[in-house]
């Protein structure tokens, strides 16, 4: 399994430009569960994940903080057998707090396809 990416945390009621809490990047370390809906989509599958990772915070200064993602994939196009019963999305449980707020963007699965030669 790979995963990762990037994050940045600000808040939304200062003024521009955003008051930034934290940013750094975010790493797999294990999938928990993974729940596919429906038949895949050309390499499109339809599911949700649970995964735990590692938070590396570079600022405002440098820590690591073990939190869990719940990643939603829903591919419309595929039908109504592609489509979880929640909206698309990715909640991030740390420290004891969630971060669910909706965020700008889709989420993807995609199946493995290996190339013959």
């Amino acid at each position: 399994m790979e995963g990762g990416g990037g994050f940045l945390h600000f808040d939304l009621n200062s003024p521009i430009p955003r008051t930034i809490f934290g940013s750094g990047s975010w790493k797999a370390r294990r999938l928990v569960s993974f729940q596919p809906f429906g038949n895949p989509y050309g390499v499109f599958q339809a599911g949700i994940a649970h995964l735990n990772i590692d938070l590396v915070r570079v600022v405002p200064s440098r820590l690591v903080v073990p939190a869990t993602l719940r990643i939603v994939c829903n591919v419309g196009p595929a039908g109504a057998a592609s489509v979880t019963a929640f909206p698309e999305s990715i909640v991030l449980h740390t420290d004891g707090l969630t971060f669910d707020t909706p965020v700008a963007g889709l989420t993807v699965f995609t199946i493995g396809v290996q190339g013959k030669d």
